[in-house]
């Protein structure tokens, strides 16, 4: 149901300039304290104020927070993944951004990125997690009781099979401000041709907005 993951690593993948440029032009709240590749989050810290409006809050100890979105192209019919999943230091763990074709709404766009966070997560093993999402009407779908027999209704019970069998597991909505590391990889994710995953790391397009949520918890 989704392509297969290819494992890699930052020095081994040049994400492209457009991406880059439009990723910037979404986030900003970042375009005054852009860092320099070597910078810290201390030292990002002395560059930028916290914005009040940022709302990323770190999970608690031995929990994983896990920040999803879909991009999608009505024109091509074609969605971007992007999946980040961070310790409670704030520390990427996981990164994922991925394409999928023949997508026709943003709706199943978002329930597809969703799914494939759930699955992710499965597939690792990751028991203390919190989901994420600025597709509130797809978090709603989740968190109630209510049936749907459409294409969408399907996966959208096959996300709560999978949650269902992880007592430990939640979601909850977040506004686009405090989910923009997801958001700037599901745009990256238009770009792919596969799945792409980085351990412990992430494309530098997403590296200075990590550091800049780590701020939130300081």
């Amino acid at each position: 149901m989704y392509i297969r993951n290819q494992l890699i690593f930052e020095n081994q993948f040049a994400s492209p300039s457009n991406v880059l440029k439009s990723a910037a032009a979404d986030v900003e709240l970042f375009k005054e304290a852009r860092p320099a590749p070597s910078m810290g989050a201390e030292s990002l810290a002395e560059m930028a104020p916290i914005d009040p409006r940022r709302t990323w809050r770190a999970p608690p100890p031995g929990c994983l927070k896990v920040n999803l979105d879909a991009g999608f192209d009505k024109t091509r019919q074609h969605m971007g993944i992007g999946i980040v999943i961070r310790d409670s230091s704030g520390d990427a763990q996981v990164t994922l951004a991925a394409p999928r074709s023949f997508v026709p709404s943003a709706y199943l766009a978002e329930c597809y990125a969703l799914f494939r966070a759930v699955s992710l997560c499965q597939e690792l093993g990751f028991e203390l997690v919190e989901f994420e999402s600025d597709a509130k009407n797809v978090v709603d779908a989740i968190n109630s009781n209510s049936s749907d027999m459409s294409w969408p209704g399907q996966i959208i019970e096959d996300i709560r099979l999978i949650m269902e069998t992880h007592q430990n597991w939640k979601l909850s909505f977040i506004r686009r401000v405090g989910n923009q590391a997801a958001h700037v990889l599901a745009k990256l994710g238009l770009s792919l041709e596969s799945e792409l995953v980085w351990m412990e790391e992430g494309p530098d397009v997403v590296l200075p907005i990590i550091a800049l949520d780590k701020l939130c918890i300081y």
